[in-house]
């Protein structure tokens, strides 16, 4: 055998010398320790690292109406809401009874109902001797809407101090909303309902059906439906 065929064959065997080195038989590749039917994170969701927060798409609940009348009437009835105001500070129950027609209905924040100019200057005198002997109200007028020239729905918010509390039992509240129905009686408007209630300290949201949603847009639960007989 020549030099150079003995040069070749032990070339040869080296390389596949380095070849069974690098992969033993018997001994495959160890696979990927990813489980099956997962997917990889991408770098930025991988342990440790606080993922983006996406935008909420909730949208914002709404507080106030838009005003939906004419400025002369939106005024008028500013100025009736602070004569209003003021009767109440000066704790002038009689004045605060000429506010409301002789047809007018009442509801306080605590339920209780009156109808009638006469039964609401009542139920405001004892609410004046009462807990609301010493109050102070700032009333704002947060919108109006006219159904007719001669009728407009009203909004206000009421901010109460002074108030004083009752020993036991429930807390009267000083953040109220009230809802009036007014009516035009020749040049002048006046109370021909009112509805007063507690101020909601967290507005419900609406989803994007029209269904009412909490703080944290879950909606409520809902009724199960009737069963057929």
């Amino acid at each position: 055998m020549s030099i150079r065929a003995t040069l070749g064959i032990v070339g040869l065997a080296g390389l596949l010398a380095l070849s069974a080195s690098a992969q033993q038989p018997g001994q495959p590749q160890q696979p990927s320790q990813q489980q099956p039917g997962t997917m990889q994170q991408p770098p930025s969701q991988q342990a440790g690292q606080p993922q983006a927060q996406q935008p909420s798409m909730q949208p914002q609940a709404k507080t106030t109406f838009p005003n939906q009348a004419p400025q002369q009437v939106i005024e008028k009835l500013q100025a009736r809401t602070r004569e209003y105001e003021q009767a109440w500070n000066n704790h002038d129950i009689k004045k605060m009874g000429t506010f409301y027609t002789t047809t007018a209905t009442y509801m306080s924040t605590m339920g209780q109902a009156a109808n009638g100019q006469v039964e609401i200057q009542k139920l405001i005198q004892q609410e004046q001797s009462g807990p609301m002997k010493n109050s102070q109200v700032s009333i704002t007028l947060q919108s109006v809407r006219t159904i007719t020239p001669d009728i407009a729905i009203m909004d206000v918010e009421q901010m109460l101090t002074g108030v004083a509390q009752p020993s036991s039992g429930p807390t009267l509240p000083t953040n109220v909303h009230v809802t009036v129905v007014a009516v035009r009686r020749g040049n002048n408007w006046f109370v021909e309902a009112l509805r007063a209630f507690p101020t909601p300290s967290a507005p419900m949201g609406v989803g994007g059906a029209g269904e009412q949603t909490d703080t944290e847009g879950t909606p409520p639960p809902s009724s199960p439906p009737p069963q057929r007989e």
